[in-house]
């Protein structure tokens, strides 16, 4: 079977990202002086990041605007976007066998696309793939 074209999830698949995300209420919460209980990152999981932020100032008492949390984790990802994560292995290797087959490629994800650019573009990624869209786009 030949494919002309494969659309790739980047959180977990292109990039090795979920460990930041299932830590992330956890550490945000650790770094504002709050004692989290086990389950923070599940109960925020399916919510927005202005949903997570309004539910630490109710839950866990931190003491910020919404708009402010909601700055704060922008800012956290982004950091980690741009200098920390890394590729999942042999995600690029196959991304390179791929395009010698002319197969295109493109990355649709949930989070934001012009954070997980940030990572594709440092990793070398982005010459391989047609584009990069998000839910948000």
């Amino acid at each position: 079977m030949r494919y002309r074209g494969i659309v790739f999830d980047a959180d977990g698949t292109l990039l090795d990202s979920m460990p930041m995300w299932q830590n992330f209420g956890r550490e945000y919460l650790l770094a504002q002086g709050k004692n989290p209980h086990p389950d923070v990152d599940k109960d925020i999981q399916p919510m927005s990041f202005a949903g997570a932020a309004e539910y630490f100032r109710t839950e866990y008492g931190v003491d910020k605007p919404v708009d402010e949390i909601v700055a704060d984790f922008n800012r956290i990802v982004e950091q980690k976007y741009r200098f920390q994560i890394q590729p999942k292995p042999g995600a690029l290797a196959l991304m390179k066998k791929l395009k010698a087959l002319s197969v295109k490629m493109c990355v649709a994800t949930s989070t934001e696309s012009h954070l997980v650019r940030l990572a594709l573009e440092r990793l070398g990624m982005m010459p391989y793939l047609v584009d990069c869209i998000s839910c948000g786009d």
